[in-house]
């Protein structure tokens, strides 16, 4: 095998042990669940990509991250100190998820399905995944029709903010709590 297939292999499974391990701490830290712990640490033991292995644990704070929050609160003038409370959705009735303190994730989407429904055309049956991990909310879509802005940039993943507000598709704004 070539010296640099080999290499880049040894890096794969070093990164394929950091996630690993990072799972485990957030299970210890009580951010995870067992079944959730379970289902992610398989994801990342058949993951044969770098992306993969970063699907598994998207909404899981790095460690140490406290000090690039506080920076980048300097940078902008947004404190990043504060947890998402909730999310409250902007439609027709009025929609508000709370978050609360432990781990969960929810399926937001125009189906009956969902953890949270609305009844928009411009939202996708499976819209977006907002998840909260170690008082941290993120939110990931899931392959929308319309898509996903945070603050105005469109995205598939992003850590929120009390203040950032949500867009999908075009029609329904949301404001992060």
């Amino acid at each position: 095998m070539a010296e640099g297939t080999i290499a880049l292999m040894e890096a794969f499974e070093r990164l394929r042990d950091r996630t690993v391990d990072r799972l485990g701490s957030h299970y210890a830290a009580g951010h995870l669940h067992t079944g959730t712990l379970e289902r992610r640490l398989e994801a990342a033991l058949v993951a044969r990509s770098p992306d993969e292995l970063s699907a598994v644990a998207w909404d899981l704070p790095f460690p140490g991250a406290a000090w690039w929050r506080q920076l980048w609160s300097m940078i902008d003038g947004r404190p990043r100190d504060r947890r998402c409370t909730g999310i409250a959705f902007q439609t027709l009735p009025a929609v508000t998820l709370d978050v609360g303190d432990g781990p969960r994730s929810w399926v937001v989407g125009r189906s009956r399905r969902c953890d949270v429904v609305l009844s928009d055309g411009a939202v996708s049956r499976r819209h977006l995944l907002v998840a909260s991990r170690g008082g941290r909310c993120s939110v990931r879509d899931l392959g929308s029709t319309n898509g996903l802005e945070v603050n105005g940039r469109t995205t598939r993943t992003a850590v929120l903010w009390p203040g950032d507000v949500l867009m999908l598709g075009r029609a329904v704004m949301a404001v992060v709590r």
